[in-house]
């Protein structure tokens, strides 16, 4: 994972440990300090459009052009630099940063919250306020945004010097801000990227107008990138996407009957697995925990435009090079089909599931003449792969192989791919005659919640005009999906923490730690396994040495933890439901979401129900992480009873169920009981839980078999039927 340079981190942390004289927010001198916001033209504050644009239309950042091979490709991958491969800055999913300091002194003063308000303002080209909440923290302000920022479209942000310290003292300019704002300054004596941040500048106080007084100590200009054009171009590229002839599945004793088909579709990922055969021209992947990267680079790379694999996918280079892939879906049919053409089904599985799943919910649908269909998702069931020796590399395995943030970018092409696979399916079915192809729905769970919303939204266009076939479904229908993917899976109750450890675990981290604390036995002659190997030796070898090298991996994840969420996230952007609504709120798509709520309060008692347990609903410290920013996004109506009718298309039903017995896999089966001793969902009760199965199941397949017009609500003791306060 190639996040930072850390050997200079860890040696400041030992320095820290050793002096206790590292300062946290609510320590500070009793003299005032002057607070500015540090500015150079050649590392600015991100997101800001000062640093330029390469001809490729991506971010140009500062060393870019002077790097090649390897050291290239890790430049792309860490999440400091990855904007350099993405055509413009993130959509404010996660929160951005202004960086504040202290002048001559290492010590800094909170800022004073009340001050914030209005003089930190975030506004779009034409000077109309963007909604946001700001806070600070000693080190920097965040800009929280109530809502996902429009793609491809510029911002700007200004500071005014109303904001305060806690003892009252006004934050300062950069003396390099203010001196390139001097209006005796030659224009000829500047730099052209100081002409460019000069302008920019200058175009964001002009935007603000009066709606900022006072004098502003910083302003920036950023363009969003362009979340819609790789998938667009992927969709309308896969239309080459085919289904084999059915071959019938042996189910006796089923009350359903099972075929398979082959799906002939385009694949974008550059990963396709090892060869036990000579590897000629393919690099070796082996599986290797010391150096994962080095010994499988194909598993971390990413989709190349398809004219040119030296560039990167922007909205003037959008479709990427793809390969033929056949894979496998399953059909369950009614007894005695006899492939009358019927309405058809989509199902989309969760993470470390497969298309089997699919298995667990197709009864209710088949029993009344529907067809439900599924495939795999990448790395996922049939399509797990093996490296050069035969071992597996999958979700099952490892989620890290999908969910893969030590390669942001191959992270956003997984998630593409995905979508894309399951939009493949649904062209591929206009042409199946077994399939009645104007009468299609879909359902995701879980991870396939997530995908599900965007593959809902890439089914439809703004214009009919612009898609060859009509792709798009009768109903949609999310089970416990979410936005925010990054700050989801890190603040996530079981997949955090495993996060967080692989984090801390890296090859990377563990080596820098080694080369500091054991530098006669790790240095730049040593491998990565020797590193590593040794540190583990050396913990084993106290209690004290084991707690310093656990409160060495605690600092430095704490310190690499905003800037990497920050450029996991921006990659991410094009990749994420958070940006993926406004198709199908426009067009008023019939949609159902179910929503994993528990019955806690604030706090979660023994016995109770608690809220999402791996999706979250919410995030303290992001109101677009969760399930809830997204029912927000979507504009859905809360649905407490048996419905009919609603605010959607043709008078179709925009809802969400708010699900309070069970958790996040109930509607597949019963297995998350109330909280017991741990914490966690235990085993008890599952009787009640079967019951909210039941529920759960029911209010889908009333959904579809409406085709969007009511929802059956069977128990309501199984979800919140009236407003919780």
């Amino acid at each position: 994972m190639k996040l930072i340079k850390l050997r200079r981190y860890t040696g400041i942390f030992i320095g820290c440990m050793a002096i206790s004289a590292c300062q946290s927010d609510d320590e500070s001198s009793q003299a005032p300090l002057d607070m500015y916001v540090p500015f150079s033209v050649t590392a600015l504050p991100m997101p800001n459009d000062g640093y330029g644009y390469d001809d490729d239309f991506t971010i140009s950042l500062p060393g870019e052009g002077d790097i090649t091979g390897v050291d290239r490709e890790n430049f792309y991958r860490s999440s400091d630099t990855v904007y350099a491969a993405l055509d413009g800055w993130g959509l404010c999913t996660e929160p951005m940063q202004i960086p504040i300091a202290s002048l001559n002194s290492n010590e800094r003063y909170p800022l004073n919250p009340n001050t914030l308000a209005d003089n930190v303002v975030l506004i779009k080209e034409d000077g109309t306020p963007v909604e946001t909440n700001i806070s600070s923290t000693s080190e920097n302000i965040q800009i929280e945004c109530t809502a996902t920022l429009t793609e491809d479209s510029t911002y700007f942000l200004l500071v005014n010097d109303h904001v305060e310290t806690s003892d009252g003292t006004q934050l300062q300019a950069d003396p390099a801000f203010t001196e390139l704002q001097n209006p005796d300054i030659v224009p000829a004596t500047l730099t052209e990227q100081e002409q460019l941040v000069q302008a920019q500048i200058q175009a964001a106080k002009a935007a603000a107008g009066t709606s900022i007084s006072g004098e502003i100590v910083y302003a920036a200009q950023f363009t969003t990138q362009s979340t819609y054009a790789i998938l667009d171009s992927i969709i309308e590229n896969n239309q080459s996407a085919t289904l084999g002839d059915l071959t019938p599945v042996d189910t006796e004793g089923r009350n359903y009957d099972t075929y398979t088909a082959t799906l002939t579709l385009p694949y974008y990922l550059p990963f396709q697995g090892g060869t036990p055969e000579p590897l000629n021209n393919k690099e070796a992947c082996l599986i290797d925990e010391f150096d994962p990267i080095g010994a499988c680079p194909d598993l971390y790379r990413w989709m190349r435009p398809k004219d040119n694999k030296s560039e990167h996918l922007t909205k003037k280079n959008s479709l990427p090079a793809s390969t033929e892939l056949t894979i496998n879906v399953d059909i369950y049919a009614p007894k005695d089909w006899g492939y009358r053409k019927l309405p058809v089904v989509q199902f989309i599985h969760g993470v470390t599931a497969n298309k089997g799943t699919a298995s667990l919910m197709a009864k209710d649908y088949t029993d009344q003449d529907n067809l439900v269909v599924a495939i795999d998702m990448p790395y996922h069931g049939e399509r797990i792969l093996l490296d050069d020796e035969g071992n597996e590399i999958g979700a099952e395995i490892n989620k890290a192989d999908f969910i893969n943030i030590s390669s942001p970018l191959t992270l956003r092409g997984n998630l593409n791919q995905a979508v894309s696979d399951n939009l493949s399916l649904r062209n591929a079915l206009i042409n199946a005659p077994w399939a009645n192809e104007t009468n299609t729905h879909l359902i995701g769970h879980s991870l396939g919640g997530i995908v599900a919303v965007m593959v809902s939204e890439m089914s439809q266009t703004p214009s009919a005009a612009l898609r060859t076939n009509d792709l798009s479904y009768k109903t949609v229908n999310f089970v416990v999906p979410g936005q925010g993917l990054v700050n989801l899976v890190l603040t996530s109750d079981l997949l955090g923490p495993e996060t967080e450890e692989s984090v801390k675990k890296s090859p990377d981290i563990q080596r820098g730690i080694a080369e500091t604390v054991i530098p006669d036995l790790c240095d730049s002659t040593n491998s990565n396994e020797e590193c590593i190997v040794a540190l583990r030796t050396f913990s084993e070898g106290s209690i004290d040495n084991a707690n310093m090298i656990a409160e060495l991996e605690d600092e430095i994840y704490s310190l690499i933890l905003p800037s990497f969420k920050h450029g996991v996230q921006t990659s991410v952007d094009s990749a994420d439901p958070a940006n993926f609504t406004s198709r199908q709120v426009a067009n008023k798509q019939p949609t159902l979401l179910i929503e994993a709520v528990g019955t806690c309060g604030e706090t979660c008692e023994v016995g109770e129900y608690m809220p999402d347990y791996v999706v979250p609903n919410s995030s303290p410290d992001n109101i677009l992480t969760g399930t809830d920013p997204l029912i927000t996004a979507l504009q859905l109506d809360d649905i407490r009873d048996s419905t009919q009718g609603g605010s959607g298309e043709q008078g179709t039903i925009r809802g969400v169920i708010r699900a309070t017995v069970g958790g996040h896999g109930t509607y597949l089966f019963a297995y998350e009981g109330p909280m017991d001793e741990t914490g966690a969902p235990g085993t008890s009760d599952l009787g009640k839980v079967r019951t909210a199965t039941e529920t759960q199941q029911i209010s889908v397949s009333s959904m579809i078999f409406s085709d969007g017009d009511e929802i059956e609500i069977d128990d309501h003791t199984n979800i919140e039927s009236e407003i919780t306060q």
